[in-house]
């Protein structure tokens, strides 16, 4: 047994490092973010991206398309917002898709909400490990700015969001590709126009 608590420290605190990344919709309808919560006595009337995710949580929360038995993660880059998780049925992937570009400041919706039950605690564990993975191999990378660079990893399928270059664009596709546990790499990279 005492073998197995280093590894359980390190899954659990990878589990909860990530919640310092992105925001998170669980089916008891917590929401767990990093963001600063929005103080309506300075709110802006376009929203920044922490608000954004603040803002599109609370109505998917209120829509009737958010269904018990439904993950739901998100999130915002530059006024883009990269929904991803498990859901029910296709209708409530596109309702939810639909509440969210309606909000002011959304710019596009990358959907990526996958039919399915919600995937198990075993599963976000491993998954953080991977986000940590994938974040150490990006900031170790001398072509990569990797604070420009989200990176969500969600059922082994990661997610790199940002607005970055062309070549940062390939470096970082080609260093995540190379991590263990990387089941597939989905880029949500905006490119910078190329310098001349």
């Amino acid at each position: 047994m005492k073998s197995f608590r280093p590894l359980l420290t390190i899954l659990l605190s990878a589990l909860i490092l990530q919640g310092c990344t992105k925001s998170v919709l669980d089916t008891t309808k917590t929401v767990v973010k990093a963001a600063t919560p929005v103080n309506i006595g300075t709110y802006k009337p376009t929203p920044n991206d922490s608000d954004l995710s603040i803002i599109a949580l609370e109505k998917i929360i209120a829509s009737d398309a958010y269904q018990k038995g439904m993950r739901i993660n998100l999130v915002t880059n530059d006024g883009r917002v990269l929904l991803i998780g498990q859901v029910d049925t296709e209708e409530n992937r596109a309702k939810i898709e639909k509440e969210v570009i309606s909000i002011k400041g959304v710019k596009e919706v990358y959907n990526q909400l996958r039919i399915g039950k919600p995937i198990s605690l075993v599963q976000q564990a491993k998954d953080s490990l991977t986000t940590i993975k994938v974040k150490a191999k990006l900031a170790g990378h001398n072509k990569i700015n990797a604070l420009k660079i989200k990176v969500v990893t969600e059922n082994d399928e990661v997610f790199i969001i940002g607005t970055v270059s062309k070549e940062t664009a390939y470096y970082a596709t080609f260093v995540t590709r190379q991590v263990t546990g990387v089941g597939r790499v989905i880029k949500v990279f905006q490119l910078l126009p190329d310098e001349e």
